[in-house]
């Protein structure tokens, strides 16, 4: 028995992480047939429930999609599971179909049909070219390229290696981050922190401005309550106060706005650094938890 995840969204963003799953060796891969997309891999290889895979995908997708290094610099169309598919038999032509939150929809058996319903791989073509060393930074002694902090800047660092051992000291340097997300999707999918993260997520995609700032101090709040005074160690104590200060005094919606319940914070920050802040935010409480269980 294996699960695989039907997922969509953004195809060029899926795109990307199909390309670095692959190169990188994660053990996680997403699969593409024609205009389709399938997610596999050891996010929920314990599973035992098609409720569990639910929970623990969505965690997945959202917190790579928030979190540093694998969001995207762009403003994208958030990727969401669509359906879960228990795989019964080895061609993968028998299987039980659930709905995105794990609902049994129906089981389906193609063993008589002649046509392929197994989820292809198809696999991308590294181009190689050349790097410049001001681009390059020193990782464990050895030297990789900097701003790998989005999913376009994996790529193209992948793209760019000349050799094996570079692509390789990428997935040195990347493969922790990824496993807390992965172990992190596991074991505290269900928590308070992990649903208000996702329902905040959701609601980002959206061109009010204020619904943006509302998102992100909808998670500082969530995880502030969780870890308490630790988050000023995470972000350091200005950055903090300069975050939540500026969502409070410039950026509540108008009906709830009195600025003399609120610090006039000490610098206003723009948007993208507040989107930055809750990307660190977000990944230093993974990091958090999930150190915080072993």
């Amino acid at each position: 028995m294996a699960w695989k995840v039907k997922i969509e969204g953004d195809k060029q963003y899926i795109d990307d992480l199909r390309f670095v799953f692959e190169n990188l060796h994660f053990g996680i891969k997403i699969h593409k047939e024609e205009e389709e997309y399938s997610l596999e891999g050891t996010i929920f290889e314990n599973a035992k429930e098609a409720t569990e895979v639910s929970k623990q995908t969505k965690t997945f997708l959202t917190l790579i999609q928030t979190a540093l290094h694998f969001k995207s610099k762009r403003a994208i169309e958030s990727v969401k599971v669509v359906e879960i598919y228990k795989i019964l038999s080895d061609d993968g032509k028998e299987m039980e179909i659930y709905d995105a939150d794990g609902e049994f929809k129906f089981k389906k058996s193609s063993k008589n049909d002649n046509s392929n319903d197994a989820i292809s791989h198809i696999n991308d073509l590294k181009i190689p070219q050349p790097i410049s060393n001001e681009d390059l930074i020193v990782y464990n002694g050895k030297t990789i390229k900097s701003g790998l902090d989005f999913i376009e800047s994996i790529k193209e660092q992948i793209q760019k290696a000349k050799s094996e051992s570079e692509i390789k000291e990428v997935e040195n340097y990347l493969t922790p981050f990824l496993e807390n997300i992965t172990d992190y999707s596991k074991k505290f999918a269900d928590e308070t922190t992990t649903k208000d993260i996702i329902t905040a997520h959701s609601e980002y995609e959206t061109n009010l401005e204020l619904s943006k700032w509302a998102a992100m101090r909808n998670i500082y709040e969530s995880i502030r309550n969780s870890l308490g005074e630790k988050i000023y160690d995470m972000l350091g104590e200005d950055n903090a106060d300069n975050f939540y200060n500026t969502t409070c005094y410039y950026h509540l919606h108008p009906e709830n706005k009195d600025p003399n319940k609120y610090d006039k914070p000490k610098r206003e920050i723009s948007l993208a650094e507040a989107e930055e802040i809750i990307s660190t935010l977000i990944s230093k409480y993974i990091e958090e938890k999930v150190n915080h269980q072993k």
